[in-house]
């Protein structure tokens, strides 16, 4: 029947069955390429899975060695306390600490009274502990701060003078106070028997406010594990190394935000966690008022 076509014809059907045979081959190819996509995306998608099981993995383990560097610190700070060398170094930074303010009090008492007796008291009252705690915990620059924030103070501008006395007495403690620990010959290192008296808190404080609750992390949206009321007291066990704010209602109602530290502390019935320093009578005094209307957070 071929031989009975044109060649023309012949030849288009050539022509026409080599084109076929180019597509079936070009399908083929396509399919494998196909195929081959779909391999592709399923390695990707376990890649994927294992990446993000990764991630996930590392993000537990972070919070974990997290958590355990906090109670390892915790720890190592108890450790301390029983061993001794942590309550001599107290002892020593809280007689130079009594010793200043006891010279300066001496200087006031003896002349001639006027109002800057007061404003030193008000000095004392709200900035005597936490020098005596940075000077405790060899914390010298934050010592440094707590009195420049006061020389900076217009207010005590008429005790700047004692103020001075006071910044270069810390200075003298930061230059002598590690030469005269090793003078003495006293190290927190040595191998003497763990005393098995109890540690205590390091003092008492008092709720200033309302209804205040202790939480259990220094945050202010941590689990609450107990509310106190104004004039409750309880055990001071630690402080945050640095300062926190919270939005919150001062004692005259006003809304703003408060500046001061976290304190771990021990309720009446056992319970410890952490509370606001705000809230008590070791109150930094520092609150900035606004017109937002936030609701208060205690």
């Amino acid at each position: 029947m071929n031989d009975a076509l044109t060649p023309e014809l012949q030849e288009w059907l050539s022509v026409r069955d080599e084109h076929i045979n180019q597509l079936q081959d070009e399908l083929a190819r396509a399919h494998a390429a196909l195929h081959e996509a779909h391999r592709q995306k399923r390695d990707v998608n376990a890649v994927r899975a294992e990446h993000t099981a990764f991630v996930n993995a590392a993000q537990q383990k972070t919070t974990q060695m997290e958590q355990e560097l906090h109670q390892w610190q915790h720890d190592y700070e108890q450790l301390r306390i029983q061993k001794g060398g942590f309550g001599f170094k107290m002892l020593l930074a809280s007689g130079m600490l009594a010793t200043l303010v006891g010279l300066l009090a001496g200087w006031l008492v003896f002349r001639q009274k006027d109002s800057n007796e007061a404003l030193f008291r008000q000095f004392v009252k709200a900035a005597g502990f936490n020098l005596e705690y940075n000077l405790t915990h060899e914390q010298y620059d934050d010592a440094h701060k707590i009195v420049q924030t006061y020389q900076q103070n217009q207010t005590f501008a008429p005790v700047r003078a004692e103020l001075d006395f006071i910044a270069a007495l810390i200075a003298a403690v930061q230059l002598h106070g590690d030469s005269t620990l090793r003078d003495i010959g006293y190290s927190v290192t040595n191998d003497d028997t763990i005393s098995t008296r109890q540690p205590q808190p390091t003092r008492t404080l008092v709720i200033t406010h309302g209804k205040v609750h202790v939480r259990s992390e220094a945050l202010p949206d941590a689990p609450v594990l107990a509310a106190l009321v104004k004039k409750d007291k309880v055990g001071q066990w630690d402080r945050t190394a640095d300062l926190a704010k919270m939005r919150t209602t001062d004692a005259k109602g006003r809304k703003g935000i408060a500046e001061d530290y976290w304190y771990e502390v021990e309720t009446p019935d056992g319970q410890k966690g952490w509370l606001f320093g705000f809230f008590t009578n070791a109150s930094l005094q520092r609150f900035k008022p606004d017109s937002l209307g936030v609701n208060s957070e205690k």
